[in-house]
């Protein structure tokens, strides 16, 4: 089963490198990498014991023994695009010079050694360097872990591309053909080409997830099988259709439904409002759905909310423009928001309080217009105050560009605010949820940050 691939992880110490040069300026930064970045250390760092590592290409900002998702993105927003793009000689003198040392001492001392997974988050082709310093760099790694006794294979590498340049999708390709490296390491392209490249590939029968694209990312450098989804199956005729998510269904089994499922019968929803955990620990066996809306997913994911001004917005499960999982109805001449989910039904209801109470704030409510939840802008500073019935449970907190929802003492989700298109002046959330939490309950919260800070 898939769950069984990403347990891969594992058995390696990973380091997020991050391309950080002058050419990523824009949504390359803001949106495509801020986004794969948050997905990966979301899982990575749920197998690696002391933690991941992120490696800037440019910048000086590397650290060491990331635990939390929520430090890998303020990692990130600290960061500016600047200078060149020198791959191969960063990749050499940040990562591979020191593991070569590290291996050294390690064959020295007959004592075993981690391997490393490197995720290389790009845009494109090398720049400031000769366009063989990146292949050069991995062959002689290899060799030189070879000649220590090892195997070679030590470090796997994965290129994540950002953006649609042609040249950088060639330049990546050609690493994955490489007839020496290309067994050990794995090119995936953008979301939207990777989605194509299975369909085409496995004649219609494979269609691409958000959560199989961040596996791919993930287990492609080490699993042959991951690496070759995008190359075409060892079987003629290409490969067998991948689930939906994490659980790998046999064959013959319907393909799995979207990701609201109708409660069966019998099913007793839970009760408005949220039980506090124990010594504010989040247990993801607790659900939190104040709006009783039943869209809640087993494990942590992440959903992304693109404001439209003419009619209220999209929430897509995932990254940006990845599958629709809701759609914002925006009522004319009034703050009522209505979020639906793709067979129209409503999730939940935002609408503004009236005058005469003080702070700003929004009521959030069912399809019966109960009002269940109100969001209330903080007297100073950026964030808000949450209340479920009578009780404050909880607040929003943080910068206007990323914030914590905390509830009952427990991080419930990590709310990142991308750039605003230059275009359209639209503003993007990156939202990361926690097991068993009401997403319509946070799509809508996000929705008020919206519009209390950045309208």
């Amino acid at each position: 089963e898939i769950a069984l691939d990403l347990c891969g992880l594992a058995l390696y110490d990973t380091v997020i490198y991050a391309d950080d040069s002058y050419s990523m300026e824009g949504d390359n930064w803001r949106l495509d990498l801020t986004t794969i970045v948050q997905r990966v250390a979301g899982v990575a760092t749920l197998f690696d014991a002391d933690g991941i590592s992120v490696r800037f290409m440019n910048g000086t900002q590397d650290r060491d023994n990331i635990r939390t998702e929520a430090d890998v993105m303020a990692l990130l927003s600290a960061a500016q695009p600047c200078g060149m793009t020198p791959i191969g000689t960063a990749l050499q003198r940040k990562l591979l010079n020191p593991f070569v040392a590290l291996a050294q001492q390690s064959a020295h001392n007959r004592t075993a050694m981690k391997p490393l997974l490197v995720l290389t988050v790009t845009d494109g082709e090398p720049q400031g360097e000769p366009r063989d310093t990146l292949c050069n760099a991995i062959v002689n790694t290899r060799r030189q872990l070879v000649s220590m006794g090892f195997t070679g294979n030590e470090v796997a590498y994965q290129f994540a591309q950002v953006g649609d340049d042609a040249k950088a999708t060639a330049f990546l390709d050609s690493l994955d053909q490489h007839p020496e490296i290309g067994r050990f390491l794995d090119a995936t392209s953008n979301y939207e080409r990777e989605a194509e490249q299975w369909h085409r590939r496995s004649g219609g029968a494979c269609r691409m997830t958000p959560d199989l694209y961040l596996v791919k990312l993930l287990c492609g450098a080490f699993d042959n099988e991951w690496d070759s989804k995008d190359e075409g199956g060892a079987a003629p005729g290409g490969f067998a259709p991948q689930p939906q998510g994490f659980s790998a269904p046999l064959p013959g089994v319907p393909a799995p439904q979207p990701c609201y499922t109708p409660p069966q019968p019998g099913y007793t929803p839970p009760q408005p409002g949220y039980t506090p955990q124990q010594a504010g620990a989040y247990s993801s066996h607790m659900a939190l759905d104040p709006l009783q809306s039943g869209v809640l997913r087993p494990q942590a994911c992440s959903i992304f909310f693109e404001e439209k001004r003419s009619d209220g917005g999209i929430v897509y499960d995932g990254m940006a423009h990845g599958p629709i999982l809701f759609t914002v109805k925006a009522a004319k001449f009034s703050s009522r928001r209505e979020l639906l989910d793709t067979q129209g039904r409503c999730r939940g209801i935002l609408s503004k309080r009236g005058h005469g109470h003080g702070r700003p704030a929004f009521y959030l409510g069912n399809q019966m217009n109960d009002k269940i939840v109100t969001v209330e802008a903080l007297q100073v500073g950026s964030g808000a105050d949450v209340w479920i019935g009578p009780d404050r449970a909880g607040q929003l907190s943080g910068g206007t560009e990323h914030m914590e929802l905390v509830i009952r003492g427990a991080r419930v989700a990590t709310v990142t605010h991308q750039r605003r298109s230059m275009m359209s002046h639209n503003d993007k959330y990156v939202i990361a949820v926690q097991p068993n939490v009401d997403l319509a309950f946070v799509a809508l919260v996000v929705i008020v940050i919206d519009e209390l800070y950045h309208d």
